[in-house]
């Protein structure tokens, strides 16, 4: 292929133009005092600039994927309400449509398929916040619970109560040292709608046994094994646990390590529940 010759005077006059422009004297302007240290500050604040939007981009990535995110439980409509005080006998627990009307604490404890078939036909109360920090000013609730559980303890051992347990203003706790200084913990809190019982320990290392009445009451017990609760490096790995729920859905939940046998966690549970009904 020939190449035309046309357009070499234009590469020439090109060529020519721009070793004039390089060797023109207008160039040749003296830089202005400090002019290095601007040029340095004005780099500075595009770095930091671009660090800003990096990091705001990073804010929105993040919380775009947190909204995909499908949290446990959530799948299902719920009511933009938080559940009010406890239902008196005979009564729906407010919050929850369609009405539902618990007979005794068994009522809030149900199978997996239970709970699917409860969930596919109510919508439940939203769940409550947890603004409250730690720590919380101490109430009657946490109080209650202490008296109930000194009732059941044995001799020596020792109690601290919190309020607003894990943030949760409707939650109380009490930490527990027994005289040997095995650890026991205890935390009461209001169901806001039945629980999936096998779910509801999802740690639980072998199946979780049928809840059972407490007698002489309208409440629930549920004695787990093995539910796969840590103590630190200092307590074998696990734990077991006894709730008790009542008709009205306050649930009590002790747990103790693999040292303390089911039997004496379970008497303990019943004893508290026991005091809390005298």
């Amino acid at each position: 292929m020939t190449h035309s010759t046309v357009g070499d005077p234009v590469e020439r006059l090109l060529t020519e133009a721009l070793r004039d422009a390089r060797t023109d004297e207008r160039w040749a302007v003296q830089a202005r005092p400090g002019m290095a240290h601007r040029v340095r500050r004005a780099s500075l604040r595009r770095r930091r600039g671009q660090a800003v939007l990096a990091v705001a981009a990073a804010v929105v990535l993040t919380g775009a994927v947190a909204g995909l995110i499908q949290l446990p439980g959530r799948d299902r409509p719920t009511d933009a309400v938080i559940a009010g005080p406890a239902p008196a006998p005979g009564e729906p627990v407010p919050g929850i449509t369609l009405e539902f009307t618990p007979t005794s604490g068994r009522d809030w404890l149900l199978t997996e398929q239970e709970f699917e078939r409860f969930t596919a036909t109510h919508a439940a109360p939203s769940p409550r916040p947890n603004p409250v920090q730690s720590p919380a000013p101490l109430t009657d609730y946490s109080a209650r619970l202490l008296a109930d559980v000194q009732a059941a303890l044995p001799a020596g051992a020792t109690t601290e109560r919190q309020d607003a347990l894990n943030g949760d203003p409707a939650t109380a706790g009490i930490h527990i040292r027994l005289a040997d200084g095995t650890p026991v913990e205890v935390d009461r809190q209001p169901l806001q709608g039945p629980v999936a019982y096998p779910l509801y320990f999802g740690g639980a290392q072998r199946p979780v046994p049928e809840p059972a009445a407490v007698p002489g009451s309208d409440s629930a017990v549920l004695a787990v094994e093995n539910v796969g609760y840590g103590w630190g490096p200092t307590i074998a790995d696990g734990a077991r646990s006894v709730t008790v729920v009542r008709r009205d859905g306050e649930a009590t939940r002790w747990y103790a390590p693999l040292s303390v046998p089911l039997e004496t966690l379970t008497r303990w549970a019943l004893a508290g529940e026991e005091h809390g009904r005298s």
